[in-house]
């Protein structure tokens, strides 16, 4: 079979895998009439290559002087790869001629006959992509060749699932897919349409009919956003030491006790939880609302037995196991806001890592976000003077301490021991320790020993405000000093 790229041949009007709509205008159009054997042309690669350069521009992909040249070569090249591997000597099964037996053009005929499968073909389109746009496999956004749906095809059934290595895709538009059937390009929304993850075809297939659909998408197997925030349970600034936790106390950052209590530690990464319940709640103000979303929640290596998860108004199960495991839910289009996130032991006590809530119905790989990242939102809603390895109620901990040095006399009642915070989530609630001490509710005064705080005046969701005392006290060049923790969970 010989492929010729000849500038001076009329312009196909559709590309090779696409059938014409009057049998066999494309493949004489190609070969400019002439029975030479000329499938492709110049123009058909600079019609391709001009798709391609607009894909790419839609890509953010930067674009050189003469690009048009480059796309042109690649989508020839590609070609020239597929070809190779057919040692293909016909065309249509007539050696030489483009004029096909019973004007049958298809794309199907060319396949059949030059032992390039409708797989093939699909690859080949997405080698192009990945050569002009730089897209990769494992790129998040990409072309991808999905799994076949052909061998259930059966003159009868019109919808099947959309998969791609047993992963469900979810395209947001029709217009998503190329879906090839039997050679000819489906039309979004004349030929196919799209339902959640399924394709639903106008007309049945028929049994035997060869079909590719190419994904232009989010990959449904790239790591997707978490949800929750410390889901491996590194960030523990309150130094929980790990055991038992009243209900709705915090212990490791953004985890409190259910309503029962519980009992959890974390060793080497493994959170182990012997009993009751932990509960994260996810704020809708800071992610966005989740109703009506499928969502996955999951965790890895869980061991002990199942684990129970109730995911706002919804529950599920997710069995012990090596690996990633999860389990999907559907959250009700009315939750829309803060969400809880609660898990349990279903039975005995279990041990598991790196918990995961993301969108979609499969669970992607676990991907941490820095530690600054990730301590800045838990920021958003505890923070503390101290230094990270000291406990908030400590004795002895001045690393971190504020202090105010008293002016000519004392300000009333108030001290002026007002700091900055990283921006909380609402005006948090202010907890003053002495220093020395570790004593809660005082600060220390120098000569005056712990003196305790009648309220925090001016706090903010960006500073502490500042303690405000019972009665003005101390003196000229007397100095304050004091931690703090700033509380706004949820």
């Amino acid at each position: 079979m010989s492929f010729s790229f000849d500038g001076s041949r009329a312009t196909p009007t559709r590309p090779p895998h696409i059938e014409p709509a009057q049998p066999g205008n494309w493949a004489r159009d190609a070969a400019g009439g002439e029975p030479d054997g000329t499938v492709f042309t110049a123009s058909f690669a600079n019609m391709v290559a001009g798709n391609l350069r607009r894909i790419a521009q839609d890509a953010g992909v930067a674009l050189t002087p003469g690009v048009d040249t480059i796309l042109r070569d690649a989508v020839i090249a590609t070609v020239e790869d597929v070809i190779a591997q057919s040692a293909v000597t016909s065309v249509f099964g007539r050696a030489g001629a483009v004029v096909a037996a019973n004007n049958d053009y298809s794309a199907s005929q060319i396949a059949n006959n030059s032992g390039v499968a409708g797989a093939t073909v699909g690859a080949a389109l997405i080698n192009i992509d990945q050569r002009i746009t730089g897209w990769t496999p494992g790129a998040e956004w990409r072309t991808q060749l999905l799994d076949s749906i052909a061998s259930q095809f059966n003159g009868t059934l019109t919808t099947f699932n959309l998969r791609l290595s047993g992963a469900a895709v979810t395209p947001i538009f029709a217009a998503d897919l190329i879906v090839s059937l039997d050679g000819v390009i489906q039309a979004p929304g004349a030929g196919f349409t799209i339902s959640g993850s399924t394709i639903v075809f106008a007309a049945a297939p028929l049994t035997g009919a060869e079909c590719f659909i190419l994904y232009r998408g989010r990959d449904p197997l790239a790591p997707a956003m978490n949800f929750l925030i410390n889901g491996d349970f590194a960030i523990n600034m309150r130094l929980f030491a790990g055991g038992a936790l009243a209900a709705g106390v915090y212990g490791f950052d953004r985890w409190k006790a259910g309503a029962a209590g519980a009992d959890v530690s974390v060793a080497n990464t493994i959170v182990t939880l012997a009993s009751g319940q932990i509960e994260q709640i996810v704020e809708g103000a800071l992610w966005g609302s989740l109703g009506g979303q499928k969502v996955t929640i999951s965790v890895e290596n869980l061991t002990g037995g199942a684990l129970n998860v109730v995911v706002g108004s919804q529950s599920g199960q997710i069995t012990a196991g090596a690996g990633r495991r999860g389990v999907t839910l559907t959250l009700g289009s009315g939750e829309t806001g803060n969400i809880s996130v609660r898990l349990s032991p279903a039975t005995t006590s279990v041990s598991f890592q790196r918990v995961k809530l993301e969108i979609g119905e499969q669970p992607t790989a676990w991907v941490r976000r820095s530690v600054v990242q990730e301590e800045d939102l838990c920021a958003r809603y505890f923070q503390k003077s101290y230094a990270r390895g000291a406990r908030p109620g400590a004795a002895n901990v001045f690393a971190g301490e504020v202090y105010h040095i008293e002016g000519a006399t004392p300000l009333a009642a108030k001290v002026g021991m007002a700091t900055r915070l990283t921006p909380m989530r609402a005006t948090p609630t202010i907890v003053w320790y002495a220093s020395a001490s570790g004593a809660s509710g005082v600060i220390n005064g120098s000569g005056l020993g712990d003196v305790a705080i009648a309220s925090t005046n001016n706090a903010s969701t960006a500073a502490t405000g500042f303690p405000n005392l019972a009665s003005a006290q101390g003196s000229a060049g007397a100095l304050w000093r004091a931690q703090f923790t700033a509380d706004a969970e949820l």
